[in-house]
């Protein structure tokens, strides 16, 4: 960018020139303004429906990062998003840009939020979009949003809101033939479901095929030299669930080598507590709580159930194990729960 170049012309300013601002001066421009200026430079660009489109992409994606850098309060960002946004004319043209609009709002979601219903609107609108790109991605945060509410609310309404994330998964697939993301969230949550349904029957089948579409993004990525940014996430949400299938399938009363099976039950276990431990940006917000949710509704009542007859055995295997050992500890909380089952039985959740 050349040194007189005034950021207060940015609109009269050549295309080449804003490209450059954006690709190579931006972050200079950021760490050298003040809060308010950042904003406005920011909001000018975005609300001006005669800016090069690319252009007002990425000063999107600027007014995201630097709300996560706190330069910029959230409720500005929704109101920019939201309130100043003019969709009245998306065309061929500015498709990506309603659609990257979608993506980060997608951000600042919190089921907690006083701009929750706000923010869902702007999705349940957008469903009706005549490009399918964009009624696909707003079904796709719709499925993401009801699937978040699953987990976080309670025994009574989990179900309908699962079963509302599944309708809104399916209809956003249905939209586009390649989207493979939301076939990957749908088969989650039907797996999820099925398990709330207590029908394990047809969980093992759902699991393969969501393992095969896991495979099939990883190598869409490759082909198309994208980096598979959601791999740990999409990979994060598979584990836990193929750890809790093989935790409920499992017999203690069948057991032969106590010793070696709940070394490999504490193993399934830990995967699902890693889980448990993420707290990053955006989807992946939803792997800690999705591992709390099966930990809760499941593993606990599973445990509780299954080992109640197997206290004897538990002491056995705490004698053999190094009282610091994680799989100590895990034995411990097992058999706490095994021992409380007659205070607990009636609240359990049987599996």
């Amino acid at each position: 960018m050349p040194n007189n170049f005034n950021i207060a012309q940015f609109a009269t300013t050549s295309l080449s020139e804003k490209y450059h601002f954006f690709d190579k001066e931006v972050v200079a421009f950021v760490e050298n303004s003040n809060d308010k200026e950042i904003l406005q430079v920011l909001k000018s660009i975005i609300t001006d429906i005669n800016e090069n489109p690319d252009i007002r992409k990425k000063a999107v994606e600027c007014l995201t990062n630097c709300t996560f850098l706190k330069r910029i309060k959230t409720r500005q960002t929704i109101t920019i998003l939201i309130d100043d946004w003019n969709n009245s004319n998306i065309n061929t043209k500015t498709i990506f840009l309603e659609v990257q609009r979608l993506k980060d709002l997608f951000y600042f979601y919190s089921p907690n939020s006083e701009d929750t219903e706000e923010i869902e609107n702007v999705y349940l609108e957008s469903t009706n979009s005549r490009f399918s790109d964009i009624s696909s991605e707003a079904f796709l945060k719709l499925g993401l949003i009801y699937f978040q509410k699953s987990l976080l609310g309670n025994q009574k309404d989990r179900l309908e809101y699962l079963l509302k994330s599944n309708s809104f998964f399916t209809k956003g697939h249905l939209q586009t033939e390649n989207q493979i993301d939301t076939l990957i969230y749908k088969q989650i949550v039907e797996i999820t479901i099925n398990l709330f349904n207590r029908n394990l029957q047809t969980v093992d089948l759902t699991l393969d095929h969501l393992s095969q579409d896991l495979l099939k993004k990883e190598l869409f990525s490759i082909k198309h030299g994208k980096q598979y940014h959601a791999k740990n996430y999409y990979i994060s949400l598979y584990n836990s669930l193929n750890s809790l299938i093989k935790i409920l399938k499992e017999d203690p009363n069948l057991w032969l080598n106590v010793r070696e099976k709940l070394s490999e039950l504490h193993n399934e276990y830990s995967l699902i507590e890693n889980e448990k431990l993420k707290s990053r940006l955006d989807e992946s917000v939803l792997t800690s709580i999705f591992a709390r949710t099966l930990e809760k509704n499941f593993i606990e009542p599973y445990l509780a159930t299954q080992f109640h007859s197997q206290l004897q055995r538990l002491d056995t295997r705490l004698k053999e194990l190094a009282s610091d050992s994680k799989e100590y500890e895990f034995i411990e909380k097992v058999k706490e729960l095994a021992s409380n089952i007659t205070d607990k039985k009636k609240t359990l959740v049987m599996i």
